[in-house]
């Protein structure tokens, strides 16, 4: 058997293996030729021809396709940060999922290998936590979608979702150290008006719930949470929200207060002592705003109760921290132990609301805009 190298653009090709001397056209119909570099094949195909011209240069040509040579890389091609809906009635939701696979940076070959990768949900409200989730593409896959229950979210929160490697990355990364996708999972809010009836505060006050009551989640620790007059759904916690409203609409918006902090471990640590912190935002008017904390939708009135108050020792005056008014820049404190100036007592183990609204006339009419906030509740 004779073989032939050929030194061609630094790479040695192996372009023939014969039983018998070359045509005099210095062509083979059958038979494979590889290409090879230091590490190995690169790329090879069989029933090839080959040509040279009299400067050296070579010309393999496949006839058939070739034989995948290598795994290739997985990433993901779902954004690093992205948000779910989750309906407020439903107990959990779907997070899409979906992975690229491309050749290695030297890899000019014909075709990709099957490959696996392994994910894993690290931190947050999604599930299977903390279980290895093996993923397979087939030969020539580049681009699949996970199955839509792969990963589900729970509840509302941040979710971090790690590739910790598997034949098809060559860098695998710890989990510590890798960048992954993180899904805000927020429940969507109510789609008009949503009215429920009657509900009794902490001081025993029957409090009817508006009819022009809109209901939307809280993102905590962190920024992205917006308040506007608005009958739209607007608070998806992402950055430069949309009030859907030119005008104001004399609404009242609704926020339950999530009664954990957002945690990267099963172990979640209540809110049991935070602050909503209010600014101004663009797009919008600016008004004077009214805020309660209670644990009733749409409550107004509980502030004013002895049991919302604080009256320190040896003083005549009251203090009701339950409530805010103010113009763009205020703050309203919350926390399960004992009311004080500042801070509002929240019951632990009960949902409680910041209720929202402008306070009637200070939003100006005819403009175009209506009125609105945006507002962070930072953890410490």
């Amino acid at each position: 058997m004779t073989r032939y190298r050929v030194l061609f653009s630094g790479l040695t090709i192996l372009a023939v293996a014969l039983s018998a001397a070359l045509d005099v056209n210095a062509q083979k119909a059958t038979g494979r030729a590889r290409m090879l570099n230091s590490s190995g094949v690169m790329a090879q195909c069989d029933s090839y021809t080959l040509s040279a011209d009299s400067l050296g240069s070579l010309e393999i040509s496949c006839a058939a396709a070739g034989t995948p040579t290598e795994k290739g890389v997985v990433v993901f091609e779902t954004p690093i940060r992205f948000t779910v809906n989750k309906a407020q009635s439903a107990s959990s939701v779907n997070i899409p999922i979906t992975l690229l696979r491309a050749p290695t940076a030297s890899g000019q070959v014909p075709g990709l290998l099957t490959a696996s990768v392994t994910l894993k949900v690290m931190s947050g409200p999604c599930t299977p936590y903390g279980v290895d989730i093996p993923i397979t593409l087939a030969v020539n896959e580049v681009r699949k979608t996970l199955p839509a229950n792969t990963i589900v979210g729970t509840g509302a929160g941040t979710c971090g979702i790690a590739m910790l490697g598997g034949d098809t990355d060559p860098n695998p990364k710890s989990p510590a150290t890798s960048l992954f996708p993180t899904v805000a999972i927020v429940a969507d809010p109510s789609p008009g008006p949503s009215p429920g009836g009657t509900c009794v505060n902490t001081a025993g006050q029957s409090i009817p719930e508006p009819a022009n009551m809109y209901t939307h989640s809280i993102c905590i620790g962190g920024t992205n949470n917006y308040a506007f007059d608005s009958s739209a759904n607007y608070n998806a916690c992402t950055d430069g929200a949309k009030p859907g409203a030119s005008s104001p609409a004399n609404s009242v918006q609704v926020f339950p207060i999530p009664q954990t902090w957002p945690s990267n471990s099963n172990v979640q640590d209540p809110v049991g002592d935070a602050g909503i912190y209010f600014t101004s935002t663009t797009g919008v008017n600016e008004a004077t705003y009214e805020v309660t904390l209670s644990k009733c939708k749409g409550d107004f009135q509980y502030p004013d109760t002895a049991q919302a108050s604080y009256t320190p020792p040896g003083s005549n005056a009251v203090y009701k921290p339950c409530r805010v008014v103010w113009g763009s820049d205020m703050q309203i404190f919350l926390s399960h132990d004992a009311a004080d100036f500042t801070h509002c007592k929240v019951t632990p183990g009960e949902q409680w609301y910041m209720n929202w609204r402008v306070v009637p006339g200070t939003c100006a009419v005819g403009t175009g805009f209506t009125c609105g906030q945006t507002f962070y509740v930072p953890r410490g």
